[in-house]
């Protein structure tokens, strides 16, 4: 059993955090074995359970760390500096480096949707996954019922829609259609590399 501060070790990849990156308000750090059980309280929560990868699945603590966590090849907690409050998780997961692609994923408590710290949340995560991943194009998959917590009208800050998969997902009685969106590495590294957060959430 890992020690407190350790490293969650069976999600550990070569493109990990394996140290703090610092922004103004919030740092990304490696999962840690005492993080799992409040990362698995906030998956499970109403509020986030239908919203995240999830898609409604209810899992215990270890179903949860093996199948969520493990399943992802870059694991993050977003912590607040001041106070070092849980924000969320960030993870790459389907990354295929043949191709040169990965996805996107954050979970985060809805206390914080729509704040500057879950804007430099994300973009520490983008900032890390092109500077450590072998990848031309990060992807993100969002669902219609997370549309109005997590759009501008149709639009991703930072990203291209790429177009929409219809009636996709199943949930709540209803088939649901995906929205597609893409940031590519010119982009990022023509501006959006040296964007910081100005106070604007995403």
């Amino acid at each position: 059993m890992p020690d407190a501060d350790s490293s969650v070790r069976h999600t550990t990849t070569p493109w990990d955090v394996d140290a703090v990156l610092d922004g103004r308000w919030v740092s990304l750090r490696p999962v840690r074995e005492n993080d799992l059980t409040l990362l698995h309280r906030l998956a499970m929560s109403d509020q986030v359970v239908n919203r995240w990868r999830t898609n409604g699945m209810i899992a215990d603590r270890h179903q949860f760390a093996e199948m969520m966590l493990g399943s992802a090849e870059l694991n993050v907690v977003i912590e607040a500096r001041a106070d070092g409050r849980l924000l969320g998780l960030g993870q790459c997961y389907g990354t295929d480096l043949r191709q040169g692609h990965s996805y996107l994923a954050v979970m985060a408590d809805p206390e914080w949707h729509r704040t500057p710290q879950l804007g430099e949340g994300l973009w520490l995560l983008i900032r890390h996954a092109f500077t450590t991943l072998p990848v031309h194009k990060l992807c993100a998959e969002i669902p219609e019922y997370n549309w109005a917590a997590m759009l501008r009208g149709d639009e991703l800050a930072g990203f291209r829609r790429e177009g929409t998969l219809r009636r996709h997902v199943y949930l709540a009685g209803r088939r649901w259609d995906v929205a597609l969106f893409a940031m590519f590495r010119d982009d990022y590294e023509a501006g959006w590399a040296a964007r910081a957060p100005n106070g604007q959430a995403p």
